[in-house]
């Protein structure tokens, strides 16, 4: 009997042993990743933002009424507009800019087709990302830090009643992720 006692006693110190040893070794891994977490730039920041909104005059028809100006929330932008006649128009280009410290990665657009199901149908938005030659670009792309992305938000009435007042307030996203 005091073999086995003495012999669980060896085993019962071994693993205080190593579970001493476990702790220490933890804390040590825990402060040295710590500390470098103190070495990051505090100055980097992450910031895009709808740098503007303008309506084109010359691609919108002239009975297409902005309810209220764009309103810019983040990179998200909310649009009421109305329309009396039908087949009106009315067209927004847009500027989004890297205003951080991290270059971006443009990702999608989102919040047109749930605004396209929403009623009234007969007012459908179609928002494309532009090239430097305003002719669209699809997929992902980098924005680069101070860089501008170009988009242009058409916004139309495909009623065929004449004279009928219909309205549509929407929200669209401009999604980006750090690269």
């Amino acid at each position: 009997m005091k073999e086995y006692t003495k012999r669980n006693g060896i085993i019962i110190g071994l693993l205080l042993i190593i579970i001493a040893l476990m702790t220490i070794g933890y804390a040590t891994l825990s402060e040295k990743e710590l500390s470098s977490q103190e070495n990051i730039d505090k100055s980097k920041k992450w910031l895009i933002t709808i740098e503007s909104v303008n309506k084109n005059n010359q691609l919108s028809s002239n009975d297409a009424i902005e309810i209220s100006n764009p309103k810019i929330i983040g990179t998200s932008l909310v649009v009421d507009v109305e329309f009396k006649n039908s087949n009106s128009k009315i067209v927004y280009d847009i500027i989004v800019k890297n205003n951080g410290n991290f270059d971006a990665l443009f990702k999608q657009i989102s919040g047109i087709d749930e605004l396209n199901k929403s009623e009234p149908k007969a007012i459908t938005y179609t928002l494309e990302r532009l090239g430097d030659d305003n002719s669209p670009v699809t997929g992902e792309s980098t924005l680069l830090v101070g860089g501008t992305d170009q988009f242009r938000l058409t916004i139309e009435n495909s009623s065929n009643q004449a004279n009928n007042s219909i309205t549509k307030t929407g929200v669209i996203y401009f999604d980006y992720e750090q690269k």
